[in-house]
């Protein structure tokens, strides 16, 4: 299994006088993917998405109450199965933003 983390925090807003970005800070949040190869075995990609499950909820429970659903932990397989590294990549980006 691979770990794949990407963090979603800033987004640019409007540009100042001086031509440069102003960026205004979006709450943080952190995107976990496991990745597996994927297989013809049902029971072995589900055992992916019940690892990254357990995985969120270890974190979440380790979260202040401040910081609470500010980590999103998805899996994806390479091939054979489904989700794909790409539709899950999008969930990460779009849904669990």
């Amino acid at each position: 299994v691979t770990a794949s983390t990407n963090t979603l925090s800033t987004i640019p807003s409007e540009t100042n006088n001086s031509g440069s970005n102003n960026f205004r800070t979006k709450t943080q949040k952190l995107g976990i993917l496991l990745i597996d190869h994927g297989s013809k075995r049902q029971a072995s990609n589900d055992n992916l998405h019940f690892i990254a499950k357990v995985y969120e909820s270890k974190l979440l429970s380790k979260s202040t109450p401040a910081s609470k659903k500010q980590v999103a932990v998805r899996g994806a397989h390479m091939e054979i199965a489904t989700p794909s590294i790409l539709t899950s990549l999008r969930t990460l980006l779009v849904e669990d933003q």
